[in-house]
C-alpha cells in the first residue's frame, strides 16, 4: 500500500510537470510566432499523453486492489505502456524542438524579408523621387529644344533673308561696279575727247583764251558738245570764279526783258550778281563775271572770254 501511494505520488509529480511544462511551452508559443495554434496543439497532445498517463495509473491502482494477484503482471505491462508513452513523449518533446527551430528560423527569414521590404520600398521612393526629377528635366529639356527649334527656325528665315538680301546687293554692287567701270572708262574717253576742260562734280569745264560776243561764245561750246555755263550752287559759283578772266555764263534775259534765264531754258532762282545789278543800262541781256567774281549785265555784242560747260 505504501508503494502504491509513492507510485500515485511519483504519478501527480509526473503529470503536474507535464502539465507545467505544457503550460510553459503553450506560453513560450503564445509569445512566439503567429503559427501558436500548431504549437498549442502539441501542448495539447502531450497534456492529452499526461491525462491518459493518469487515467491508466488509476486505473491500474483500482485494479491492483481489485485483482490483487493478477497486479504483477498488469504492473509490468503498465510500466510497459508508460515507458511507450515515455518515449512517445520523448518524440513528441523533440519534434516540438524541431518545429521551435523551424519556427526561429522561419522568424528570422521573416525578420529578414522585412528588412529586404523596407529596403526595397526606400529604394523605390528613391526611384520613383528620381523618376520625377528625370521627367521635370526631361519637360523643361523638352521645352527648351521646342524654344531652340523656333528660334532655330527664325535663324534660318532670317538667314534666307539676308541670303536673298546679300545675293540682291551682290547683284547691285556687280552692276554699280559695272556702271563704275564704264563710267570711268566714259570719263576717260570724255577726258581724252575733251583736252583741255577741267572736271569738277558732274561736268566737264572749258575756259576759253580768246574773246567772242556773247552768240559766238554759245555756238562755240554748242560745236564742241556743251553750252555755256550754268551755275547752280555756292560750290559751283566758287569753282567757276577761281578759273574765270571776265567771261561770258549761260545767262541771259534776251527774249523778255528782266525775265533772266540759263541756256536751258529754265528760270533763274538764286543768282551771285554784283550790288546793283542787273541795271539793264544800254540794253544789257548777257551776263558775264565781274572783276569782283560776281555777276554782271552787258550788251550781248561785246567781246569777252567764255566758260563752257558739258554734262558727263
Amino acid at each position: 500500500m505504501g508503494n502504491t501511494e509513492g507510485e500515485d505520488k511519483d504519478e501527480k509529480n509526473f503529470c503536474q510537470n507535464c502539465k507545467e511544462s505544457t503550460e510553459n511551452q503553450i506560453t513560450e508559443a503564445n509569445v512566439g510566432w503567429n503559427r501558436q495554434s500548431v504549437y498549442c496543439a502539441v501542448g495539447v497532445c502531450v497534456g492529452l499523453l499526461c491525462l491518459l498517463q493518469a487515467t491508466l495509473n488509476i486505473t491500474l491502482r483500482l485494479h491492483y486492489m481489485m485483482q490483487n494477484n493478477k497486479a504483477h503482471e498488469e504492473l509490468e505491462l503498465l510500466f510497459s505502456n508508460y515507458t511507450n508513452l515515455i518515449e512517445d513523449t520523448d518524440d513528441l518533446l523533440m519534434n516540438y524542438t524541431d518545429l521551435i527551430e523551424e519556427r526561429d528560423l522561419l522568424l528570422t527569414n521573416y525578420t529578414d524579408l522585412v528588412d529586404e521590404t523596407d529596403q526595397l520600398l526606400t529604394n523605390n521612393t528613391d526611384l520613383v523621387e528620381d523618376r520625377d526629377l528625370c521627367l521635370a528635366r526631361y519637360r523643361n529639356l523638352t521645352t527648351d529644344k521646342k524654344k531652340l527649334q523656333i528660334s532655330y527656325n527664325n535663324l534660318a528665315k532670317d538667314k534666307n533673308k539676308l541670303m536673298t538680301s546679300y545675293n540682291t546687293l551682290a547683284k547691285k554692287k556687280n552692276q554699280l561696279l559695272t556702271s563704275y567701270n564704264n563710267m570711268v572708262e566714259k570719263r576717260e574717253r570724255l577726258l581724252n575727247m575733251y583736252a583741255g576742260w577741267t572736271h569738277f562734280q558732274s561736268s566737264l569745264y572749258f575756259f576759253s583764251d580768246e574773246k567772242k560776243n556773247w552768240g559766238e561764245s554759245r555756238r562755240e561750246c554748242q560745236q564742241m558738245g556743251g553750252d555755256l555755263v550754268i551755275i547752280n550752287n555756292q560750290d559751283e559759283q566758287n569753282f567757276v570764279k577761281i578759273h574765270q578772266s571776265d567771261n561770258w555764263i549761260g545767262l541771259n534775259d534776251i527774249n523778255k526783258e528782266r525775265e533772266w534765264r540759263w541756256v536751258d531754258g529754265t528760270l533763274l532762282t538764286h543768282g551771285f550778281w554784283h550790288p546793283g545789278e542787273p541795271n539793264n543800262l544800254g540794253d544789257e541781256d548777257c551776263v558775264h563775271f565781274l572783276h569782283t567774281n560776281l555777276w554782271n549785265d552787258v550788251p550781248c555784242m561785246l567781246e569777252k572770254k567764255w566758260i563752257c560747260e558739258k554734262r558727263i
